[in-house]
């Protein structure tokens, strides 16, 4: 697979299945990680690559803070949702865990605001 950075992609949801796909080619690592409690490893690796994730994806934030705040909730969503992905045997389509992520995005979105 390409890199995420040299590929074109016609949607932002297009780039998020793919990013989700290269994750996933990682399954016996993921799901290892998730079983044992471990992640913080994920967590921690999202934290300290932050000036990266703002390179490779086009993030409006001029204020470090609000970086840090955004990676710290991506990551906490992505180990919640690889969490519950192998709890239900990881057998679900990428698109589909993509459009739920979404519209439960959109439900807290609207609760809170």
């Amino acid at each position: 697979m390409q890199a995420a950075e040299s590929t074109s992609f016609k949607s932002k949801t297009e780039r998020a299945v793919y990013s989700a796909n290269i994750w996933l080619s990682h399954p016996t690592l993921l799901k290892t990680i998730m079983e044992n409690n471990l992640s913080v490893v994920i967590y921690e690796t999202h934290m300290r690559n932050a000036a990266l994730l703002k390179k490779i994806y086009p993030l409006q934030f001029d204020d470090e803070d609000y970086l840090d705040y955004f990676v710290s909730a991506l990551s906490s969503l992505i180990c919640g949702v690889l969490d519950v992905y192998f709890k239900h045997g990881a057998t679900e389509p990428v698109e589909e865990v993509y459009k739920i992520i979404c519209e439960c995005i959109s439900i807290i979105s609207k609760t809170f605001s």
